[in-house]
């Protein structure tokens, strides 16, 4: 049943056309007689069955690519819209469908509710289903609960800001993996910034590197930072002759580990100037230098149970607590053999000549000196008899072989002997009148020469 009984221009409805039997419902206002083309899908491919329902628009005059169908609602609101040019589909609302497959490839297809195959899906990101909290922006910031890598290709490389940065000379493949259980709790790339403003990475258990001989390198500033056995681990800085470790907190520089090509270690002060140093060269005894660099402020007296050695002004300083009991006590084999005291006062069991050991003085027994000069000299235990040589002295028994006269040794006592003087006066003289070899009598109880 046609409309017009031909498929002239302005044919209305084809319900059947013996003539024409390529399509049963027609309507065009152009190219009259057309048919469908053999070449497009058929139900089964056969001429026998490619009868369509047809539905054609065509424009004209400069109206080409403004022609189509639309489906609308009672409120003559668009809900579909298919171009007759580019037969590009609009749908306002859900497009649903059990399974999308690719026109040109049917290898590729879209199952929502199964597995779906794309040769290329290029979303700005992509949510966790069930936690939008982990989500992947490929050009932002990544978060995932967990991420089992296998295999990378092309993780290498020097550029910036690669998730997996190559910081050896040139480009080398590596293989990077936490062995266990262990798990990172985050992994990001190297522009990730969320708490303070730098990067950073966290993680909740061990990093793991599984060769030997490699560690920690910055290229920029060449340092490494690596194992050189299962004793040692090598810290080496990216200066020829130098390096230091700077100890710092709240961005305050406290002093520095340093060393040098002369075989020096030590600590240097903030302002990054020597302060102890040790020679390490083997064969050279165990050594300590104190080096004042222009700093001599005293650094301030101990407290209690505290105690100090410092080289001040050009001298050494023992400093004891300020609740000490000594200064210094000295030992060897777990014996005290000399100390110190508070007030400066030495205990020790001998003193010794350092140019002649047969002079020494040995306070408990007896001592040696080839000049002693004192201005007073007390009895140790009768503080009433004294020497004092330039004035008068009290003993209670002087045994001398002789005495001289200080100024004319010409004149002497030898009591065993012959006696000298320029005059002896004396008031009495017991027992000068007896015995043999007198020379001296009382004379009018008084004896004068």
């Amino acid at each position: 049943l046609g409309f017009s009984g031909s498929n002239s221009i302005n044919n209305g409805i084809w319900l059947w056309d013996t003539g024409t039997s390529d399509h049963v419902i027609y309507s065009a206002n152009q190219m009259p007689g057309s048919s469908a083309e053999y070449n497009w899908t058929y139900w089964n491919g056969t001429d026998s069955r490619r009868h369509r329902m047809r539905f054609r628009t065509v424009g004209r005059d400069g109206y080409e690519n403004y022609q189509g169908f639309l489906w609308e609602n009672n409120n003559s609101q668009v809900l579909m819209d298919l171009d007759a040019d580019n037969g590009n589909l609009w749908i306002r609302g859900e497009m649903r469908a059990d399974f999308f497959r690719d026109a040109n490839n049917t290898s590729y297809y879209a199952d929502p509710a199964g597995t779906s195959y794309f040769n290329d899906l290029r979303p700005n990101i992509i949510y966790d289903r069930n936690n939008t909290a982990y989500y992947v922006d490929p050009a932002s910031t990544t978060k995932l609960n967990a991420l089992v890598v296998n295999s990378c290709t092309g993780c290498t490389g020097t550029e910036s800001g690669n998730f997996i940065k190559n910081q050896f000379s040139s480009a080398q493949a590596a293989n990077f993996y936490i062995a266990g259980t262990g798990r990172a709790s985050r992994y990001f790339d190297g522009n990730f910034d969320s708490r303070n403003g730098s990067n950073y990475i966290q993680f909740n258990n061990w990093l793991q590197i599984a060769n030997g001989g490699v560690g920690l390198y910055w290229n920029t500033n060449g340092w490494h930072f690596y194992p050189a056995s299962n004793q040692d681990i090598i810290v080496r800085s990216g200066h020829t002759t130098a390096g230091s470790l700077r100890l710092q907190n709240a961005g305050s520089i406290r002093g520095y580990l340093y060393w040098d090509s002369n075989s020096s270690v030590g600590f240097l002060n903030n302002a990054r100037e020597w302060g102890l140093r040790y020679d390490t060269r083997n064969s050279y005894s165990p050594n300590l230098y104190f080096l004042e660099s222009g700093n001599e402020n005293w650094t301030g007296n101990p407290g209690n149970d505290t105690g100090k050695i410092e080289y001040h002004s050009n001298r050494f300083y023992i400093a004891a607590g300020a609740n000490s009991t000594e200064i210094v006590r000295f030992r060897r084999s777990g014996s005290d053999v000399a100390m110190i005291n508070n007030s400066g006062y030495m205990y020790a069991h001998r003193w010794y000549d350092w140019g002649n050991t047969s002079y020494y003085a040995d306070p408990a027994s007896t001592s040696y000196f080839n000049d002693f000069r004192a201005s007073i000299m007390y009895d140790r235990d009768n503080t009433n008899y004294y020497a004092n040589p330039a004035s008068t002295s009290y003993f209670n028994d002087l045994r001398p072989n002789i005495i001289y006269d200080r100024n004319n040794t010409a004149y002497y006592v030898d009591p065993a002997s012959t006696t000298k003087l320029n005059a002896l006066v004396v008031n009495s003289c017991t027992g000068c009148s007896n015995g043999s070899g007198d020379n001296l009598g009382n004379h009018n109880a008084t004896m004068r020469l």
